[in-house]
């Protein structure tokens, strides 16, 4: 069984860290995040079943084990590591470190290698990162393809430059969206970048230079999908039908998978020696009697001094055990703990009295998480619209954009053009349905100087760059859509 692979380090690390994998499956199902997690996963846990079920080759002697004083100190400092973040870290960074660790098993199961890093990155993509993706990338990758699209657009002769994350055409602003900015397309093509290094045996280096080379590519695409967008939704195209939009997305992706894929067979296998389903990974091995170990005669090869020939045949062996077994145990343990935090203490905003010239109303209903959101939180109604205002102190991931939490909620979100107010200020607008329900949901942030903000996402980066000062006031508006 593959499992024997994992041996006792890598099932001790498997079982210290199940505050991971309870969070992980908590986030796989709660709807907050896209559930695209687990194609990755799948693959993965499909290659261990299969290594499984396969029988031993001839070339390999001995199976793939953790028993190697590399790994386990490999382990060891991914846990150091982790219990020393453990407090303070967010949920995401102990569950990289946690996917990181398994890793090295998984490694030692499916490639025999101490890390590859085409398994790292699936089991990276397996987890729910693209709406942290969207939160800290997606207005940098959305003004990226806005300066790209811009410039290929005056090159064909368009008086087009960009204005932040939009594209400007005299009086007309066209955005370029979440769904355009490139973070989907950018995780469809890191799993197309993971499955084809692992597939064709690529080594790190290999795998690295390849990943490049395909974020560049992702890049180009986007940014020519975002100019060919541009002509449709400004409307200088003589027809224009729905799903030309979607037409057009896919046909980039599918330009973009194909240069990636074409990219992949640049670089040369690495010869494994390796069957079907990849049950072995000696280099150069021979399957005649006694030939197959002949580094024997010629000294430890490369990658094998330190875990046989070095500190495993040294006093420090004992020592790197019980570090190892007091760092599971620490890993373990910590979550039990909690450490004690100053009490905090948030003044309530002032909050507008109107809205929109429409008087408001204070509505006493219990916000979710809202103890914990650097600053304070209010819901009003004018009678036909519901009003939340949230008046923040610091930049913070607990500012997210509100399509995360109806998602979460089992809503349906499409896209909706950004709204212009009577003060020529944009916001991000959004549809949400559910049980036969529709809404609008618009939002912007703004601070005390007159700058206003679209996205979370942008106003983040000016906070954090200071470009900005505190406090910001995010206005979330919902009211009935027509159908």
């Amino acid at each position: 069984m593959w499992a024997r692979g994992l041996s006792r380090p890598g099932l001790a690390v498997g079982v210290c860290l199940w505050p991971v994998w309870l969070w992980y499956v908590r986030r796989l199902f709660d709807g907050a995040d896209e559930p695209w997690g687990i194609v990755p996963l799948l693959f993965v846990l499909t290659m261990l079943a299969r290594q499984s079920i396969q029988p031993p080759r001839r070339a390999m002697e001995s199976k793939p084990s953790m028993t190697k004083t590399g790994d386990t100190v490999a382990l060891a400092f991914i846990l150091a590591v982790y219990c020393l973040c453990h407090h303070f870290a967010p949920p995401l960074v102990r569950a990289i470190l946690g996917m990181t660790a398994l890793s090295i098993p998984i490694s030692r199961i499916l490639k025999n290698r101490r890390f590859d890093l085409a398994l790292w990155g699936l089991l990276i993509l397996s987890l729910p990162v693209i709406s942290s993706l969207q939160f800290y990338a997606g207005y940098p990758s959305r003004a990226a393809v806005a300066h790209g699209a811009a410039a290929v657009l005056r090159m064909s002769g368009t008086g087009v430059h960009a204005a932040g994350a939009a594209l400007q055409w005299g009086v007309w602003f066209v955005d370029v969206d979440g769904p355009c900015s490139g973070i989907k397309s950018l995780w469809t093509g890191a799993l197309l970048v993971c499955l084809l290094a692992y597939s064709r045996h690529l080594r790190g280096s290999q795998t690295a230079l390849f990943s490049a080379a395909a974020l560049g590519v992702i890049l180009v695409g986007n940014i020519f999908r975002a100019a060919a967008l541009f002509y449709l939704e400004a409307g200088m195209l003589p027809f224009r039908q729905t799903w030309m939009h979607n037409a057009i997305g896919l046909v980039a992706f599918g330009a973009i998978a194909l240069a990636v894929w074409g990219l992949a067979h640049l670089f040369p296998p690495e010869d494994t020696g390796r069957g079907p389903g990849g049950d072995t990974n000696v280099r150069g091995a021979q399957t005649d009697g006694g030939a197959a170990n002949s580094s024997s005669s010629t000294g430890p090869r490369r990658g094998e001094w330190f875990g046989k020939t070095g500190l495993a045949k040294t006093r420090l062996a004992p020592i790197i055990t019980g570090v190892f077994t007091a760092l599971c145990l620490s890993g373990a343990l910590l979550p039990l703990t909690h450490p004690a935090h100053a009490p905090t203490t948030t003044s309530e905003a002032v909050w507008p009295e109107e809205f929109e010239g429409s008087p408001l109303s204070r509505v006493s209903t219990r916000i979710p998480f809202g103890d914990a959101f650097p600053g304070s939180i209010a819901q009003f109604s004018d009678g036909a619209r519901q009003i939340l205002f949230k008046s923040v102190s610091r930049p913070s991931r607990l500012v997210h954009p509100s399509r995360d939490c109806y998602r979460g909620g089992g809503w349906r979100i499409q896209p909706a053009p950004s709204h212009i107010d009577s003060q020529d200020r944009r916001w991000s607008a959004f549809t949400a349905s559910r049980d036969g329900r529709k809404i609008m949901v618009r939002e912007i942030v703004t601070d005390s100087e007159g700058n206003s903000w679209s996205t979370v996402s942008a106003w983040y980066w000016s906070a954090v760059l200071t470009r900005t000062r505190p406090p910001w006031l995010l206005t979330v508006v919902v009211a009935a859509a027509e159908n």
